[in-house]
């Protein structure tokens, strides 16, 4: 008896220290530090690249275009790959609430005196275990599941928003591109002009009020290829923090705006070219996250219902157990209840 009792102790110690605590610490100068220092010459990047169809040769990349920018922002974007990781973790859920409701092992040493005797031996152990009704896993499960698929539409959902910022100011900086070619070809034109109008100055042919006026004219379209030049860097810094770079690090390689326009001009062309407005409609329901996301939200609150109302059902605990005590063997079964209160029901009913 003396060894079950000592096996029955050992067991139920290494069962309570099987998990032990790890404390993870957040060092946020080194992630800021990681953060910082990513840039294009990353191996895991580069052959995250190549899982994408990347030739080996065109690697590190040489320009940023839609796919390499589009590609860069999955895998440097911060709040992405978080994202994504929760994901993961959530996921986990599935897997805990296919487990059975735990058991429990106790034992019992004791020391019993009476008038009459002295008992020295006193030995006992017991098992419990629950036994739960109306399909309380399954729901558990259904829930998990729900949840796991609401957490993927969201993640989907917030690829979506940081793919259409970037795909917005990937255009933007286009189109101020354009204006700031147009510009530097009107300022050269009116340098030119202004060179010629000097001339005839010298010579007595203009006046210095002609020359003055296309001199202001020449200072303001200046100003706006400055402002143009502002607003351009200020979307490219814009850009790098979508991406999930430094302004540094993105600047390493330039962006290719006439591969992005031409890219955005047959992209849009064919889509006009082989949609109608009727297919516009329809996948803009069909597709749309936003109602997906919605659907797993309420698929999560209907199966969360659906748990509490199978909750009033109460479960079986049985507790089967031996005693030894002076040289008794004795056996018992426990079994209990939880009882739900009534007035917990109702309120429950009034609260759905």
């Amino acid at each position: 008896m003396h060894k079950i009792a000592l096996i029955l102790i050992t067991v139920f110690l290494n069962g309570c220290s099987s998990i032990p605590f790890e404390e993870s610490k957040v060092e946020v100068l080194a992630l800021n530090k990681e953060i910082s220092n990513k840039d294009i010459n990353n191996k895991d990047f580069n052959n995250y690249l190549l899982s994408k169809g990347y030739k080996e040769d065109n690697l590190p990349i040489k320009t940023w275009g839609v796919k390499e920018l589009l590609l860069g922002q999955y895998f440097f974007n911060y709040d992405l790959k978080t994202a994504q990781n929760s994901i993961e973790w959530i996921r986990i859920n599935e897997e805990l609430a296919l487990l059975k409701p735990s058991s429990s092992l106790g034992i019992e040493i004791g020391r019993g005196s009476s008038n009459e005797e002295l008992s020295d031996n006193i030995f006992g152990g017991g098992l419990s275990f629950s036994f739960e009704r109306h399909n309380k896993k399954l729901i558990r499960y259904e829930i998990a599941f729900n949840e796991t698929q609401s957490a993927i539409l969201k993640h989907e959902q917030k690829i979506w928003e940081y793919r259409t910022k970037l795909l917005q100011n990937i255009v933007s900086y286009v189109e101020k591109q354009d204006l700031i070619n147009i510009t530097k070809e009107q300022l050269k034109l009116k340098h030119s002009i202004l060179q010629m109008i000097q001339k005839r100055v010298v010579l007595g042919i203009a006046s210095q009020i002609d020359y003055d006026r296309k001199a202001l004219e020449l200072k303001s379209i200046n100003q706006k290829l400055i402002k143009l030049q502002f607003q351009q860097a200020k979307l490219k810094k814009e850009i790098a923090t979508d991406v999930g770079l430094s302004i540094e690090k993105f600047n390493l390689i330039p962006i290719d705006a006439k591969s992005v326009k031409k890219l955005f001009l047959l992209a849009t062309g064919k889509f006009l070219n082989n949609t109608s407005i009727k297919d516009i409609q329809l996948k803009a329901t069909t597709n749309s996250r936003e109602l997906r996301l919605l659907l797993a939200t309420y698929a999560v609150a209907e199966s969360k219902l659906k748990y509490e109302i199978v909750k009033q059902y109460p479960d079986f605990n049985f507790s089967p157990a031996y005693t030894y005590d002076l040289g008794n063997y004795i056996w018992n079964l426990g079994i209990d209840v939880i009882i739900s209160d009534k007035s917990k029901n109702e309120l429950f009913n009034c609260s759905t």
